[in-house]
């Protein structure tokens, strides 16, 4: 089981994709052998200073900024990114554009049965894939992920230079509005020892970042990179945290005009609105954990006790108030065990059939138990959005 998973860390990981059709050189600059067949698909592109993209043809956007020399004198110095393209949905001709190393496969919202063949049923309504095109000194201003999620970049060819923060650290850039400063270049005099990470992500090199880890992301040269972000079983607990959170705001916000509604008028107006902000609410999450609980309850091993009983240890985070804590140790115990029967290295890119198993156990108790949270809300079985 990755680390990465178990412990609030981030991981800078050494792993080279093979079968990009998008190519690394040699010299580690950036080729387009197939660009025609995408060049008049519109992209979405940030042109300097820019907030909101411009769209363009792919082709446009290459000969213009990006990769080969540019043909117009006007654009050829200009800062351009090219970002949130979700080119593996829009192109499932490539789906062998690269391969996931093992770990990075725990993924409920881009590598489940729902967000692949049968996307009618997703309950995140899209994928969260991405490829990312950035010329010289384009950048992405300080956020935290989507939903809650981890995220994972990987860098095709370029350099990217990253400042990412442990949580809570983001509390000092925080303004008197209560909104993040965009840039933190000129505060970082104001994190204390540990709270910041500064690093340059080489080529080949894979980012992840876990749930809630701020970040400010900046290319040294032109760039490509593969952009996911992931829900699963071991970052749920963020998720149901967010909803909660913004759920609660939502209520608050629309307060003035409860009196005009019925309770069930009111709970399904907020969960539209919850729905609008976050493309999340209760109603999806239980939809997956039915589905999480539906898929994994099938693979499952009824004889394997062991790995049931050692999930059945997991503390529950939503009934147990310093779970945090001991979910930690837990984490620590079951790595020890694993290790024992581990045969990961030799199955070449795949789970050996006890992670695999465990972590199928890990999944549907996780599910389970935030199924039965969701339930506890009578207005949850019976509301039709």
């Amino acid at each position: 089981m990755s680390p990465a998973f178990s412990a609030p860390i981030f991981l800078l990981i050494g792993v080279l994709f093979a079968n990009g059709s998008t190519k690394r050189r040699a010299d580690q600059t950036s080729n387009f052998s197939n660009r025609n067949s995408v060049g008049t698909e519109s992209v979405p592109i940030l042109i300097g200073t820019d907030i909101c993209p411009t769209q363009m043809p792919f082709s446009s956007f290459i000969d213009g900024y990006f990769g080969f020399s540019p043909t117009d004198n006007e654009t050829k110095n200009k800062v351009a990114y090219l970002k949130d393209w979700h080119f593996q949905n829009s192109h499932p001709e490539e789906s062998n554009l690269y391969e996931l190393p093992a770990f990075l496969r725990f993924d409920w919202a881009n590598y489940e049965r729902w967000t692949v063949t049968d996307q009618q049923q997703n309950p995140f309504g899209g994928d969260y894939r991405f490829v990312y095109f950035g010329t010289k000194g384009s950048w992405t201003p300080f956020h935290s992920d989507v939903l809650n999620s981890f995220s994972w970049s990987a860098n095709v060819c370029g350099r990217k230079l990253w400042y990412l923060l442990r949580p809570g650290a983001e509390r000092r850039v925080r303004q008197a509005n209560g909104a993040y400063s965009e840039d933190i270049r000129q505060c970082l005099g104001q994190f204390q020892h540990g709270e910041l990470f500064q690093f340059v992500q080489e080529p080949g090199q894979i980012v992840f970042v876990p749930s809630g880890w701020w970040h400010q992301v900046h290319n040294l040269e032109e760039t490509i990179s593969i952009n996911h972000n992931v829900i699963n079983a071991f970052n749920l607990h963020h998720l149901v945290a967010l909803l909660d959170h913004r759920l609660t705001e939502v209520r608050a916000e629309i307060s003035d005009v409860r009196e005009l509604m019925t309770e069930d008028e009111f709970e399904k107006q907020s969960e539209l609105l919850l729905l609008s902000d976050l493309k999340m609410n209760r109603r999806k999450l239980l939809r997956l954990m039915e589905l999480i609980i539906e898929s994994r309850g099938n693979k499952v091993e009824k004889e394997d006790e062991k790995h049931l009983l050692w999930t059945k240890e997991l503390p529950n985070f939503y009934d147990d108030p310093s779970a945090e804590n001991k979910i930690a140790k837990w984490a620590e115990k079951m790595q020890t065990e694993l290790s024992k029967e581990c045969k990961c290295e030799q199955q070449q890119n795949f789970l050996c059939q006890s992670c695999a198993e465990f972590v199928r156990h890990f999944e549907l108790i996780r599910a389970s138990e935030v199924r039965k949270r969701l339930l506890k809300d009578p207005f949850l079985n019976t509301i039709c959005l």
